[in-house]
């Protein structure tokens, strides 16, 4: 990843759709997982992504990076 996740779009946008859903009351997400299994092999799918983000967060915030939740719920939101 040669950005931090942060600025990655793909998290930026989800994190935006994320909050408006909390925002207006939310609490429950409902997963596809046919639309899951469709991408979970993909290079550019969200399990990959979510991989190059966390290893992002420990290279630039190491042990301590309190940030590494938020991809996760960023790919969740997704």
């Amino acid at each position: 990843m040669s950005r931090h996740w942060s600025s990655d779009p793909y998290f930026v946008d989800a994190l935006d759709k994320y909050t408006a859903l909390r925002n207006a009351g939310q609490k429950t997400l409902e997963l596809d997982l046919d639309a899951i299994e469709e991408v979970i092999s993909n290079r550019d799918g969200p399990a990959y992504r979510l991989f190059d983000a966390m290893v992002n967060i420990k290279e630039t915030e190491g042990d301590e990076g309190g940030g590494i939740e938020e991809p996760l719920i960023d790919v969740l939101g997704r």
